[in-house]
Formats: structure tokens, C-alpha cells, sequence
């Protein structure tokens, strides 16, 4: 499932089943909180009924700053962006390369560190919560990567422990930025493909079918290639005469790499189309 989705449905479902919970007071306190923007009351509210706000790595960085550092990637032709990635996952490796085991069980105690791997792995199963705050900050994957990581420490494989960690942080990162990169990516298809346009090179409704394309998944990820492809052909043959036919528009949205690995498809959507469009 698309992360972006299985975060929505999370938090979808983790409000539904909280303030199912929760007195009318404290339900129309934390409504209240809300819209005044009140973290520490929501908090505290929730804490009444034993809930925990989690962040999601991927929802930290502001929708303003991901626009920016997408500007930023659509100029950033020496790919500077690349460079201090690369440097992350340099930094990252040295740090795990010099840290030492993190379990204090000495190695030679074969049957304890075999009966200590077993209760963590009954533990990490068990602790349905901590389970809950790790799948929501991080993602099921990079969680698994953690306990992974644990119980290679505890065994005394640094190596493997260091390189789980280190995939780990790449993760973490790539999902801090993800936000940015999915704007970049629709802003380059879009830019090359208007530069491609103006050289006359491509058809001249392509840039804004994909710009259309690329705005309705934006929100309605699940819209299929096959309706999205003949609602936007209609849409422009409503203003143009020379708008090609859906099986074309439909290999231009495919040959863009935008439409989102979701599943299932749907034609439940509104085509979203901005002013000029």
C-alpha cells in the first residue's frame, strides 16, 4: 500500500476510534483544540484515554518548505541535493562503524543471549503500542529494520547491526523528503515537457493534460490511468478541436511515471483543474 494512504487511513482510524472514547466535554474540547491549533491540550486530552500524537516522518516538513526545497531541486543542476545524501550516508556509516555493542550480555554466554533474543522478540510482538508509534513515525519496514538491528547487537554482528542502522537513517530520510520529491517529480515532467512543446518537439495539449494528470492524483491517487485519460481528453476537446484521442492521452500518462502505485484503481474522482487549464 502506498504509504501516503496507509497514513491516511491510520490517522483516519486512530481519531475515529479515540474519540469514540472520549466524554462529550473532552470530545468537544479536543474538537476545540483543533482548529485553535493546541498541541499540548490535544495531547493531554488524548492522554486521558491512553493515546500517544505521533508525527509521521514524512508529514514533518511543511507544505511550504517542500514546495521550496522542490524549487530547489528543479535548479539544482550540479546536484548539490545528491552530494550531502551522499554525505548523510557517509556520516551515518562512520558513526555506526565506531559504536560500540550496545547490549551489556558478554558474548560467551551462549544460552542467555539466545533466551534474551527470544523475550525481545516476544516483547516486540507483545507491545502492541510501541508497535503502533513506531509503524506511525517510521513505517512498518523501518521499524522491522530497528528490532532487526537490536537483536544483531545483542548477538555481537556489529557489521550487520551498523549496515541495518545505516539503511535505517537513508529511509528516514528519503521519507522526511518524500514530500518534496513528489513535487519535484510532477515539476519536472511538467517543465521538460513545456520545453519540449515550445521546440515543438511534442503536442501542444501534453504539458497540460499531464499537469491535469498530475493534480488529480495529487489528491485522488487511486483515479485509474484509463478514466483519467478519457475525462481529461474531454475536457480539452470541449475547448480544442485537435485534442488527440484517449488512447494517446492515456500513453502520455503512462510514459510520465506519475500515476501512483495504488491499488485498487477507481473512477471515483473529480478531475482538478486549475484556472487556464
Amino acid at each position: 500500500m502506498n504509504r501516503q494512504i496507509e497514513l491516511s487511513e491510520l490517522i483516519s482510524k486512530s481519531f475515529i476510534e479515540s474519540t469514540n472514547k472520549m466524554s462529550q466535554d473532552d470530545k468537544l474540547a479536543f474538537y476545540q483544540a483543533i482548529l485553535d491549533g493546541d498541541k499540548n491540550i490535544e495531547r493531554e486530552i488524548l492522554k486521558k484515554y491512553n493515546y500517544t500524537m505521533v508525527t509521521p516522518v514524512e508529514n514533518i516538513m511543511s507544505d511550504e518548505d517542500a514546495e521550496a526545497l522542490a524549487n530547489s531541486l528543479l535548479k539544482d543542476e550540479k546536484g548539490v541535493f545528491n552530494e550531502i545524501n551522499n554525505l548523510f550516508v557517509s556520516a551515518s556509516k562512520k558513526y555506526w562503524s565506531n559504536a560500540e555493542r550496545l547490549s551489556d550480555l558478554p558474548l560467551e554466554q551462549h544460552d542467555k543471549i539466545l533466551n534474551h533474543a527470544r523475550e525481545l522478540q516476544t516483547s516486540f510482538n507483545s507491545k502492541e503500542h510501541v508497535n503502533s508509534v513506531l509503524h506511525g513515525i517510521y513505517g512498518e519496514n523501518a521499524g522491522t529494520i530497528v528490532k532487526a538491528a537490536i537483536i544483531a547487537d545483542l548477538i555481537g554482528c556489529l557489521d550487520l547491526r551498523n549496515d541495518l542502522m545505516v539503511v535505517f537513517g537513508s529511509m528516514v530520510e528519503s521519507a522526511h523528503n518524500s514530500k518534496a520529491m513528489d513535487i519535484f517529480k510532477k515539476k519536472k515532467v511538467i517543465s521538460e515537457d513545456r520545453s519540449l512543446a515550445k521546440k515543438g518537439k511534442t503536442n501542444r495539449h501534453h504539458a497540460t493534460a499531464i499537469k491535469i494528470a498530475a493534480d488529480t492524483w495529487g489528491k485522488y491517487p487511486n483515479a485509474s490511468l484509463a478514466g483519467l485519460s478519457e475525462d481529461i481528453s474531454a475536457h480539452l476537446r470541449k475547448a480544442w478541436k485537435d485534442v488527440p484521442v484517449a488512447g494517446t492521452v492515456e500513453k502520455w500518462l503512462k510514459d510520465s511515471g506519475l500515476n501512483p502505485a495504488v491499488k485498487p484503481k477507481n473512477r471515483n474522482y473529480e478531475l482538478i483543474i486549475l484556472e487556464g487549464e
